[in-house]
């Protein structure tokens, strides 16, 4: 939604906002050497950043599903290069990094 033809020029497609606190909470979620806690606070902090770029008009409903689906299709061609998804090891063992 756009009030006028200026206001479209700023928002651009997608939203890196979006996009960037999707891959935060996509490299944590299943990672078990990081806490619980901060694995849901990222899950939750990651919906009001979408929730955010919509209501201060920052973005529209499609910038917003783009971000995410960029995220999503980066992070699964990451998936080739590290299948276990986590690269942070109680051990800091970089062996297999």
């Amino acid at each position: 939604y756009c009030d006028s033809a200026a206001c479209c020029s700023s928002r651009l497609f997608p939203s890196l906002h979006c996009m960037a606190s999707t891959m935060s909470w996509l490299g944590v979620r299943k990672c078990t050497s990081i806490p619980a806690w901060y694995r849901y606070f990222t899950l939750c902090f990651a919906v009001l950043i979408f929730a955010s770029t919509l209501f201060t008009r920052q973005h529209c409903f499609a910038d917003v599903i783009g971000g995410i689906g960029v995220a999503l299709g980066c992070y699964l061609l990451s998936r080739r290069w590290n299948p276990k998804g986590c690269i942070l090891h109680k051990n800091h063992d970089n062996s297999d990094i």
